[in-house]
């Protein structure tokens, strides 16, 4: 017979691994394209980001940030502004509100946001429009705990069943 001690056990744990919340951190696809610019800026970011500094009522900013442009990396500072747009890298374009929630814990927003601003594309400071696609990340598949402690359980109690028919056969108490 299951022992209760033993029953109440593997009943706790299948409770606990059955209640703990399975799911995966967010991550935002930022691309940014332009008439101006040849490629793409790609960026993946937290949707929900711990900003390294903010200022209430005004913008946070985020440090660092890893851009992917033409193949090559680049890496520093972003700020986003309550106002609506972003700056980095010496450029600071204008355009729509990119996220919502407090500076000090802001959620960005998901579509697609008509920026513009001045920056030097190489040819000393131009105007630069175009387009930002903020997008969720594919998130892979998260494994349930929930239906491996149900099966456990189930394989417990199986086990326990088959030893005790072993043990009734051995003792005489089953006759075949």
């Amino acid at each position: 017979m299951l022992r209760p001690s033993r029953y109440i056990a593997t009943l706790a744990v299948s409770l606990a691994l059955g209640s703990a919340a399975a799911r995966a951190a967010t991550i935002d696809l930022f691309t940014f394209t332009s008439p101006q610019i040849t490629g793409s800026l790609l960026a993946s970011i937290a949707a929900s980001p711990t900003p390294a500094s903010f200022v209430s009522g005004t913008s946070f900013t985020l440090n660092p940030i890893t851009v992917t442009f033409e193949g090559n990396i680049l890496s520093g500072p972003v700020t986003f502004f309550t106002a609506g747009g972003a700056g980095g890298g010496g450029a600071t374009f204008s355009g729509a509100k990119l996220f919502s929630g407090s500076e000090s814990a802001p959620t960005f927003n998901l579509g697609t946001f008509a920026l513009s601003g001045f920056t030097d594309i190489g040819d000393g400071p131009e105007l630069v429009t175009g387009q930002l696609t903020i997008s969720a990340a594919p998130t892979p598949a998260v494994p349930e705990p929930l239906p491996l402690a149900l099966t456990g359980t189930g394989l417990l109690g199986l086990v326990e069943i088959l030893r005790r028919r072993r043990s009734a056969l051995r003792t005489g108490e089953i006759h075949c």
